[in-house]
């Protein structure tokens, strides 16, 4: 699958439209009020969307970060089970969800 490369962002609409989502340069999709009244949920829709996209390569990276390092050795030892391991490992989930849920920074 081939998409618009991240970083995406939200734009103002200069219309009083709901925000464009912009990638590479170039509006990539649009999101739209009903009936042309403003709505916050389709604000936040938007920005989901941006937020989601933006935070998805660190989340899998993680996640098979988490999975190397948790997975047996041929012999069934656990080689990577060390407390620097632990707490990189948890390092590394904590900063990718923070990146994908900014209200949860503080916790870091």
């Amino acid at each position: 699958m081939t998409h618009t490369p991240v970083p995406w962002s939200l734009a103002p609409n200069p219309y009083r439209a709901a925000p464009d989502i912009i990638g590479n340069g170039r509006r990539i999709a649009k999101a739209y009020y009903e009936n042309g009244s403003e709505d916050r949920e389709v604000d936040d829709n938007a920005e989901f969307i941006v937020l989601a996209c933006n935070s998805h390569a660190e989340l899998l990276e993680a996640l098979q970060y988490g999975i190397d390092m948790t997975k047996p050795a041929d012999n069934g030892e656990y080689p990577y089970r060390t407390r620097h391991t632990v707490e990189n490992m948890h390092r590394t989930f904590m900063q990718a969800i923070a990146r994908a849920t900014p209200e949860r920074k503080q916790e870091i």
